[in-house]
């Protein structure tokens, strides 16, 4: 077993890919579809001998979770879905006064305690 680690020159190793170059130039084949399209299109069909789409049956599904049966977690994403996650907006008037103070103090400890 060899357990010389590889060493580091502290330089980039080089690039695949020259500037201005795709890594993937032919992109996604033509005529793929994603699996969130598979599932859209799916929840669009109606099952066999039924009037409801697979959607329906799954909305009446999630709701039956989170009323009938009570899931806090299910009703908390209902919730997210039909009003949005709220914003928090983050109140920091002093931060540059803090942020100064943090480097000072970073400052003096690194000068060892001298201002």
């Amino acid at each position: 077993m060899n357990s010389e680690k590889p060493v580091k020159t502290g330089k980039k190793q080089g690039n695949r890919f020259k500037p201005g170059q795709s890594g993937n130039p032919k992109g996604r084949p033509k005529g793929s579809i994603s699996i969130t399209e598979s599932i859209r299109k799916k929840l669009m069909e109606h099952p066999p001998g039924q009037r409801k789409t697979y959607l329906t049956f799954l909305i009446i599904r999630i709701f039956d979770l989170a009323i009938k049966e009570g899931d806090t977690t299910m009703i908390k994403q209902i919730w997210a879905y039909i009003d949005g996650m709220p914003i928090q907006s983050i109140d920091a008037p002093n931060l540059m006064d803090n942020f100064a103070a943090i480097v000072k103090a970073v400052r003096e400890k690194e000068n060892g305690g001298e201002k």
